[in-house]
């Protein structure tokens, strides 16, 4: 089986960073290009790392677990990011949300700094941890706690992990790709269909549309995440028209991606009785850009 190389995961990002800024500067909001010039400046350090924060499921990160091979200087990179607006730390935290933000191990070893006895909490769960937490330690114990917590952890900022979702949206012309594409792709577990890329031949046309299919999308997710906690007490029927309204609103997205919203509507019947229901493949290396 092939291996992956130390970089790459920055090397896929630049990949469709580039392929996006070719086929959509034009659609491009100013922010979002001064996003990538800025991206472009930092330093390789700096890039790798803002790349694995934005690819980490949690928001919130413990700076002592950063260890990456292709940042050889986490703290300086992390300066950097923060110097540039590309990453927070915990701002106004309470002593619950901080509790809440450390596993219970840290908590512990926190709270035993802060001289509060642990005595009797071993068989607690971690909310009764936190409950008992929040009466075992006085004021200042709480704000010692918080100060050590505020400067220990750190996550991107929310416009850069919108951006990164953009760019694999623009790119993917979908949400259900994702990088991790390019690494099955590398590793030839999956097989895609590669072609020449063009601007006429892109995903969308207009600003308006990638906005759109944004919102639905996020809307289609929201309605499996409903059918999801509401599975246990609706009816058999009931789910399935759920299930099935997600699935159109999902339909939507695809169409327009490629017809745009006016014109979604008007063909959806026809499309949807064909059952066009698939997305076109994307190359996901180009070998050439139109």
């Amino acid at each position: 089986m092939k291996e992956l190389d130390v970089g790459y995961l920055h090397r896929h990002f630049l990949i469709l960073m580039s392929t996006v800024q070719d086929l959509y500067d034009d659609l491009l909001l100013p922010e979002e290009s001064k996003f990538l010039n800025q991206y472009s400046a930092l330093s390789y350090d700096a890039q790798n790392l803002l790349l694995r924060l934005l690819s980490r499921k949690f928001n919130w990160l413990q700076i002592a677990s950063l260890n990456y091979a292709e940042v050889s200087d986490v703290f300086g990179a992390i300066k950097e990011l923060a110097e540039q607006s590309l990453v927070v730390f915990p701002e106004n935290l309470n002593f619950l949300d901080a509790v809440s933000l450390t596993s219970r191990s840290t908590a512990e070893a926190i709270l035993q700094q802060q001289n509060v006895s642990l005595s009797g909490t071993k068989s607690f769960s971690k909310q009764s941890f936190i409950n008992w937490a929040a009466m075992a330690a006085d004021s200042n114990q709480q704000a010692g706690f918080v100060s050590i917590v505020s400067n220990e952890w750190v996550r991107p900022a929310l416009f850069a992990k919108d951006m990164y979702q953009l760019l694999q949206y623009l790119y993917f012309g979908n949400s259900a790709q994702t990088l991790t594409d390019f690494v099955l792709n590398e590793l030839e577990l999956a097989t895609y269909e590669k072609y020449t890329l063009h601007k006429a031949t892109r995903f969308f046309d207009d600003r308006a549309t990638i906005e759109d299919c944004r919102t639905a999308n996020l809307l289609s997710s929201l309605c499996y995440e409903y059918l999801i906690d509401v599975k246990c007490v609706l009816s058999d029927q009931c789910l399935l028209e759920i299930q099935h309204q997600a699935q159109t609103l999902q339909t939507f997205i695809r169409l327009g991606s490629h017809l745009g919203t006016a014109q979604t509507m008007e063909h959806s019947s026809y499309l949807l009785r064909r059952q066009c229901l698939c997305r076109r493949p994307h190359s996901l290396l180009p070998d050439k850009i139109g």
